[in-house]
């Protein structure tokens, strides 16, 4: 009989899905691109924060950079998706006239991700196809960490200090609260 070992990622690859795809798919469901772009820039951070193997938050932007150069595709133009898109919404809800945000599933809205629209010289940002990419990403960042000592080392260290775990607390765990006030 074969004995499970697990890997230093197993339970890092539960909780991200359980905790990042869960919501953005919420939000997908509900119609709002904006929300789910939002998280799926701030799911990106997190794995450009543990694929550096520095916990902290200075250099962000470089972090980010690097991963979306190393996991996602070529169509990413890094430099700018990390200042308009990323940056952009998450601290000024805007991106600034340079990118749009369309949320449909259809085939021809995904295809449509990250190309300029003629008209408004706008490039189309589309949160499914967004998350498709994450979900390759995320996917090609794991077997790495699992087949690199030094992608090891480094997701290990970041995990330490930060690890993932449910961020809101469930009712039940809080309804002592209701007994202080």
């Amino acid at each position: 009989m074969k004995e499970y070992v697990s890997k230093p990622t197993d339970r890092f690859a539960f909780r991200f899905k359980l905790y990042t795809y869960r919501p953005i798919r919420l939000c997908l469901d509900d119609g709002q691109g904006l929300a789910a772009t939002i998280l799926l820039c701030c799911a990106i951070d997190l794995l450009a924060k543990f694929n550096s193997g520095h916990p902290k938050n200075s250099g962000n932007r470089a972090r980010y950079i690097a991963f979306l150069n190393e996991y996602f595709s070529a169509k990413y133009d890094p430099d700018d998706f990390y200042k308009f898109v990323r940056c952009g919404i998450v601290h000024s809800y805007s991106m600034l006239d340079r990118y749009t945000i369309l949320c449909r599933d259809e085939t021809w809205a995904r295809q449509v991700h990250l190309r300029v629209d003629r008209r408004t010289s706008k490039t189309v940002v589309n949160p499914f196809q967004l998350l498709a990419d994450l979900k390759v990403a995320t996917k090609n960042y794991i077997k790495d960490v699992n087949a690199s000592h030094e992608k090891t080392a480094a997701f290990i260290r970041v995990h330490k200090m930060i690890p993932l775990g449910q961020q809101l607390s469930r009712w039940e765990k809080l309804k002592y609260l209701a007994t202080e006030t």
